[in-house]
């Protein structure tokens, strides 16, 4: 397998974001921005964002993908899963590890309540707290 040249991954990177930016924008436009579709693609646009060291552009999506979710579904949903997961990564890479340490918490407790201790949601959930811990 050939590796790619470092212009090439920028170059698809910056297609892929604006992949994702054309995502929320039609899920807003046709769904309106509180459907959980939204609030999923604002969490995967968040989550690329951060994975870019964006985290600046990251931070209000993801905040504002867990306050919607929690609107929406309220405490106990897997989008609020998945919006605490990504907004923790946020903080992480702002080494703020308590504050990420307790989006995972949540997340944990999310998953734990939903779908039990065995399910592969709980066990991902259970690693990404360790990471934050380490």
């Amino acid at each position: 397998a050939q590796t790619k040249e470092p212009r090439e991954l920028v170059a698809r990177e910056a297609e892929a974001l604006v992949l994702r930016y054309s995502a929320l924008a039609t899920s807003r436009d046709r769904l309106g921005a509180e459907h959980p579709q939204t609030i999923d693609a604002a969490i995967a646009l968040g989550a690329a964002l951060a994975d870019m060291e964006e985290v600046g552009a990251a931070e209000p999506l993801l905040e504002q993908a867990c306050v919607d979710a929690q609107r929406l579904q309220g405490d106990r949903s897997r989008l609020l899963a998945r919006a605490y997961a990504g907004l923790s990564r946020v903080r992480s890479r702002q080494k703020r590890f308590e504050a990420a340490e307790e989006l995972q918490c949540a997340r944990l407790a999310v998953h734990r309540e939903l779908d039990g201790e065995e399910h592969h949601q709980t066990a991902a959930a259970l690693s990404d707290l360790a990471l934050v811990l380490l």
